[in-house]
């Protein structure tokens, strides 16, 4: 996410709250070769303007929630 890429992974554990439709794309815990083939072949042939938006949402939601940076930076404002 932090280099504007959208993520494909496995609904599993904490990952929808990380992963959406907006940034990447959940995909089933026990999912298939042939089904993940399908998956990547579907956001391959996306939109170019659908991807840019993906992008930038994958990178936004690291810039909003994961940015090393800048929770430091919230977390010591928080305390002070």
């Amino acid at each position: 996410m932090s280099a504007s890429i959208p993520v494909l992974a496995t609904d599993v554990g904490g990952t929808s709250e990380i992963v959406n439709n907006n940034n990447g794309k959940l995909l089933s815990a026990d999912i298939t070769a042939d089904s993940l083939k399908d998956k990547m072949t579907m956001f391959y042939n996306l939109p170019k303007e659908k991807k840019t938006v993906m992008r930038k949402e994958a990178y936004n939601t690291y810039q909003k929630l994961y940015n090393a940076k800048n929770n430091a930076e919230n977390l010591a404002a928080f305390f002070w």
